[in-house]
């Protein structure tokens, strides 16, 4: 993450609020002095050698600091991690995806984490409650499985997550199962140098030994090794994730939460898998911005699509981003040689729709959100390219079958108007006129339910390869279909629209409709703008200003002689896409830095009643202890404070979409 002055003080605003002014002033001064040893430290922050140590502590402990010792010197250097404080900003949104998509005990300790920073095992056992949780290697009597967690009864955060950590395996085979996931990495001592400094230090040792080099086949060995050696500095805390998979497969999420609570915490002790106590684990925020990334591109589609297409595209993105590690790829490591390895692979990111069906939900009624046209109202032009795939599905299908069970292409896409998927038509009661059912999408016919809703499962992936926007690429014909998902396609139609959006915001619908312009016939003088747009020149000439203010825009002066003089000089307007990708996100943390700083104030205004209200014998009684008056100011304050954090979430997505995603 580049730190700039807006950034600085949000990521610092951000310490402040959630560890206190003591990790905060250690954190700003790294921010604005960079690297700095602990004499450095004492003199710059004005703090005292104990208390420099125990802020350093806490920023260890929640991986928001970086730290290198020289073994020569003996001498410590530490410097702020910025990408690991500014995902302070999305615990909420991780705890929540976590457990939608994995389950609420796996939600829980990843709760847990966020709150502790990275903890051994045995540790986080003591934080679910579990008494005699160093003896779990040694002991599987399911006694004391049951009875290995329980609630002390003094804190209301042990009943709270009594229901979903039953013992001390099932803890074990959570956090198992979310290393698999890689939800949670593995930490060593490696864990907290700066990537870049170990990634810059290889490829300088690899550059020594290249100039000694002479032949292409020495060169490219010599790559393919350092190639092979910054995957392996990235992938460090990978190797439990491999002895876990090699023992057991990744299991899928979906099976899974349909026994979550009942079977997760009753498996069998051949089953058990227990962990070493002292392994110590954190969060991989990576891998949870591909999850965000999932549930963004989610609400995408369901904005442009529907809501019924949007939860087949959900489900097709899980499968797809199984093997996903990280969302933006390091040139350095996944470039030219990516494929040695075979996590991530363009082969492992295809997907059949019989795996998409398996995997969707029941309960998702395939046959809502489609429109259905008889023959003759079909374009043949524009479905002439969707019909072409049909018919290589369709003579695959007739291949397999022999010809003779094969559903043909006809049946498949509607091509007559007595097929049988015409009549496929939901009422108000989720039946059909007629001897059809659709309740949840079962089409009853003589082709059965399953052949039924594979087919309206093809529909809509017919409809999100389609799309404009380009959500789906048809790439097979095996299992009814193959296809993938290009995420650097899809992510740069959906930031074009944040894009837009905000320029609309800020200059109207006319400089939306300029910008345009200048994106789709690149560079134009004034007068040819001006034709395009069907605007009068003085009013063309007072947009673009306006919109070069807002550095949407930029002109290239080109003089036709020497003189320079304006009337002689051609002034060409254009718009830098990429430009403005990178520039606005300071101007979004600017914003966000507002927000929190207003609210900063607001919780000044009001400190009075906010320390009353967290009492412990106030908590949950507001309304009943509170006179009216304060009560209806704390109300108000709640109203102003979930309106302003809000917005910044708003923000934050924004800026993951431009730069993260």
């Amino acid at each position: 993450m580049i730190v700039t002055k807006h950034a600085a003080e949000l990521c610092t605003l951000l310490v402040n609020d959630v560890f206190g002014e003591l990790p905060s002033r250690i954190f700003e001064t790294l921010c604005q002095r960079g690297p700095c040893r602990l004499p450095q430290l004492f003199e710059r922050t004005g703090l005292n050698p104990h208390q420099v140590r125990h802020g350093l502590a806490v920023l260890i402990q929640h991986d928001l600091l970086y730290y290198t010792v020289n073994e020569e010197t003996n001498t410590t250097t530490y410097e702020a991690n910025t990408t690991s404080c500014y995902n302070i900003l999305r615990v909420g949104r991780i705890v929540d995806l976590v457990g939608t998509v994995y389950g609420r005990a796996e939600q829980e300790v990843v709760r847990h984490l966020l709150s502790l920073g990275h903890v051994q095992i045995a540790d986080l056992a003591q934080a679910f409650g579990a008494q005699g949780a160093s003896t779990v290697e040694s002991t599987l009597d399911a006694e004391d499985t049951e009875s290995a967690l329980k609630t002390n009864g003094d804190s209301g955060d042990h009943t709270e997550t009594a229901p979903f950590i039953k013992s001390v395996f099932h803890l074990h085979e959570v956090i198992a199962r979310l290393i698999q996931w890689e939800i949670l990495e593995v930490v060593d001592a490696g864990s907290f140098t700066n990537p870049e400094a170990i990634y810059n230090e290889i490829e300088q040792a690899y550059a020594k030994k290249a100039a000694s080099v002479k032949s292409s086949k020495g060169k490219d060995d010599l790559a393919r090794e350092k190639a092979c050696e910054l995957r392996a500095a990235r992938d460090r805390g990978k190797e439990l994730k491999r002895q876990l998979d090699s023992e057991a497969p990744v299991p899928d999420t979906k099976r899974r939460k349909l026994t979550n609570g009942q079977a997760n915490g009753t498996s069998s002790p051949q089953t058990r898998r227990v962990l070493d106590s002292s392994t110590v684990v954190r969060i991989n925020y990576e891998k949870c911005l591909v999850d965000l990334r999932n549930d963004r591109l989610t609400r995408f589609a369901d904005d442009v699509i529907g809501r019924t297409t949007s939860r087949v595209y959900n489900t097709l993105l899980r499968l797809v981003s199984r093997k996903i590690s990280r969302c933006v790829e390091d040139v350095r490591i996944d470039g030219a040689f990516s494929e040695m390895f075979d996590d991530g692979s363009s082969h492992d990111l295809t997907v059949t729709t019989l795996d998409i069906l398996d995997a969707l939900d029941p309960s998702v009624n395939l046959a809502s959100d489609i429109g259905r046209v008889s023959k003759k109202s079909v374009d043949p032009n524009i479905s002439e390219r969707l019909l072409q795939i049909a018919s290589l599905l369709d003579v695959d299908q007739e291949a397999e079958a022999g010809g003779e069970n094969g559903l043909t292409g006809e049946r498949h896409f509607m091509d007559d108007d007595d097929s049988d998927l015409e009549d496929v038509v939901p009422n108000t009661n989720g039946t059909e006129g007629g001897q059809n059912d659709t309740r949840n999408g079962q089409v009853k016919s003589e082709n059965g339910p399953a052949e039924q809703r594979v087919e309206l499962l093809r529909r809509h992936m017919f409809l999100l390869c389609e799309s404009k926007h380009r959500f789906v690429r048809h790439c097979g014909t095996q299992g009814d279909g193959q296809w993938t998902v290009d995420f650097d396609i899809v992510m740069q139609s959906l930031r074009q629209v944040e894009m837009d959006a905000i320029i609309e915001q800020v200059t109207g619908r006319r400089g939306l409709r300029l910008t345009r312009i200048l994106r789709d016939f690149g560079k134009l003088d004034e007068k040819a703008l001006a034709n395009k747009a069907l605007m009068k020149k003085p009013t063309l000439q007072g947009k673009m200003v306006e919109l070069q203010r807002a550095s949407f825009v930029d002109v290239q002066e080109v003089p036709r002689d020497n003189n320079r003089i304006a009337n002689r000089t051609m002034f060409f307007w254009h718009c830098d896409t990429d430009r403005l990708r990178r520039e606005l996100p300071d101007r979004i943390f600017k914003s966000m830095l507002r927000c929190l700083q207003v609210l900063e104030v607001e919780r000044y205004k009001v400190r009075d009643i906010l320390e009353f209200v967290h009492r412990t014998d106030v908590k949950g009684k507001e309304e009943e202890v509170m006179t009216p008056e304060y009560y209806n100011k704390y109300s108000q304050h709640l109203e102003l404070e979930a309106k302003l954090l809000g917005h910044a979430m708003r923000l934050d997505e924004i800026v993951a979409v431009l730069r993260d995603y």
